[in-house]
C-alpha cells in the first residue's frame, strides 16, 4: 500500500494570489510584540527583585509615546537581537592623577557635544551647516524628508529636558530612548539606500547618540543594547565608506569646497570615535583591524578653526589661498621630534586649530603618558 500523503498544517493560510504579500510587516509586528512583551516581563522581574530585597525602584512616568511624522514606523525595520558580552564606555583609569584630571575633561567636552546638538546643530564640532544645506537642495521636497540629523534634534527637543536657557541635558529619559532605538534601527535599515550626503547626516546623528550613552553611564530599559548598536551602526556606515571608494582618507580635497565639507566631517565624526576610544572602553565600532583601515596614528588632523568655519567657497578659497603648500598631517605627527616653533607644520596647526583640535593634543598626550607608565624602561627607572 502506498503511504498516505502527511496531512497539510492549515494554521497559517495567506489567503491571496501573492503569499509574500505584508511579509515584512508581519514578520515586523510579530518581533516587536515579541520584544515588547520580553522587556516587560524582564523590566517586572526586575522590580519584583528590587521589593524583595527592600530596594526602591525609581521608574521615570511618561506617557504613551507619539513619535509623530518623526520617524516612520511603517516603514521601520524590526528588532536586532545584539547581546554584548563585555563592557562598553567604561572610564579608562589613569595612574597619574593628572592624567586623570585631563581624561575627565576630554570626557565632559564630548558629552557637551551631543547637548549643543539640542540648541544649536551648528555648534557641535563635527556638523557643519553646509551639510543641510545640500541635503535640503538634493531633496525634491525638503519640508517633506526630514534628515536623519534634523529627525536627531527634534528628539531630543521633544523627548529630552531642554533648557533654552541652559546647555544641560537630561537624557535619563525611557521615552527618549526608545524614539533613539528606533532612529538607530531606521538608520541601519537605510545605510546602502543613502545618498552620500544623507550618510554623512546618519553618521553624524549615530555620534550623537554615542556620546548621549556615554554622557548617560548606562543602557536605559528602552535600549537596552543601545552601546553596541550604537557602534555597530556607525561601523557599517564606515564599512560603506570603505567598500565603496566614497572617502578618500589619505587625500583631503584642496579645490572643492563642498567634497572639502564631506570629507572633513567624517573625520571629525571618526576623531570623536578614537578619541573616546582614549578616556572610555569602547573596543568596537569602526573597522580598525586591516592595513587599509582607519587607525589613530594615520588620522588626518582637524582642520584649522578658520577653514572650517567658512560658509561658502569664496570664504574657503580666501582662506587656503593664503596658506603654505598644502601638508596633510596626522594624529602621530604630534609625537614628532620638537623643532623649533619657526617654520614648523604642527606648531602652526595647534595656532590655528579649534576646540576639537586641542582635545586630540591633549588625548595623544594621555596615550603617549600612559605608554610610557607602562613600558618596561619607566618601571626600571
Amino acid at each position: 500500500m502506498a503511504p498516505q500523503p502527511a496531512e497539510l498544517d492549515r494554521t497559517f493560510v495567506n489567503l491571496t494570489d501573492d503569499p509574500a504579500e505584508g511579509r515584512g510587516a508581519r514578520r515586523t509586528y510579530i518581533r516587536r510584540a515579541v520584544m515588547k512583551n520580553f522587556h516587560k516581563q524582564r523590566n517586572q522581574k526586575k522590580k519584583a527583585m528590587r521589593r524583595e530585597a527592600g530596594t526602591t525602584s525609581i521608574i521615570p512616568g511618561n506617557g504613551p509615546l507619539d513619535p509623530g511624522a518623526l520617524i516612520d514606523w511603517q516603514s521601520g525595520p524590526p528588532y536586532h537581537a545584539l547581546i554584548p558580552k563585555f563592557s562598553l564606555f567604561e572610564q579608562r583609569r589613569f595612574s597619574d592623577p593628572s592624567m586623570m584630571q585631563m581624561s575627565n575633561f576630554v570626557l565632559r567636552y564630548l558629552c557637551g557635544q551631543a547637548s549643543k546638538a539640542t540648541h544649536d546643530i551648528s555648534l557641535v564640532g563635527f556638523c557643519h551647516p553646509f551639510t543641510e544645506h545640500e541635503l535640503e537642495g538634493d531633496s525634491e521636497d525638503a519640508s517633506m524628508k526630514l534628515s536623519a540629523l534634523k529627525t536627531c534634534q527634534n528628539l531630543l527637543r521633544a523627548y529630552g529636558s531642554y533648557q533654552s536657557n541652559s546647555s544641560s541635558l537630561s537624557v535619563n529619559k525611557e521615552a527618549l530612548w526608545e524614539m533613539i532605538h528606533q532612529h538607530q534601527e531606521w538608520i541601519y535599515t537605510k545605510i546602502n539606500t543613502f545618498t552620500t550626503w544623507e550618510l554623512l547626516s546618519a553618521a553624524q546623528t549615530v555620534a550623537i547618540y554615542v556620546l548621549l550613552r556615554v554622557k548617560l553611564g548606562e543602557n536605559n530599559a528602552a535600549f537596552p543594547n543601545g552601546d553596541i548598536a550604537l557602534l555597530y551602526t556607525l561601523g557599517a556606515i564606515y564599512r560603506r565608506l570603505h567598500s565603496e571608494s566614497l572617502l578618500d582618507l589619505y587625500h583631503h580635497p584642496s579645490s572643492d569646497w563642498k567634497q572639502w565639507v564631506f570629507v572633513e566631517s567624517f573625520i571629525r565624526i571618526a576623531t570623536i570615535y578614537f578619541t573616546l576610544n582614549v578616556v572610555v572602553s569602547m573596543e568596537f565600532g569602526l573597522p580598525c583591524n586591516s592595513p587599509d583601515d582607519w587607525n589613530i596614528d594615520s588620522m588626518l588632523l582637524p582642520a584649522s578653526k578658520a577653514s572650517w568655519a567658512a560658509q561658502d567657497t569664496a570664504d574657503w578659497t580666501k582662506f587656503t589661498n593664503g596658506l603654505p603648500p598644502y601638508k596633510q598631517l596626522t594624529w602621530k605627527d604630534l609625537h614628532a621630534p620638537a623643532k623649533t616653533l619657526h617654520d614648523c607644520p604642527v606648531e602652526e596647526w595647534k595656532e590655528g586649530s579649534d576646540e576639537l583640535g586641542m582635545i586630540v593634543t591633549m588625548v595623544m598626550t594621555l596615550r603617549a603618558q600612559e605608554q610610557h607608565y607602562q613600558s618596561p624602561s619607566s618601571v626600571a627607572s
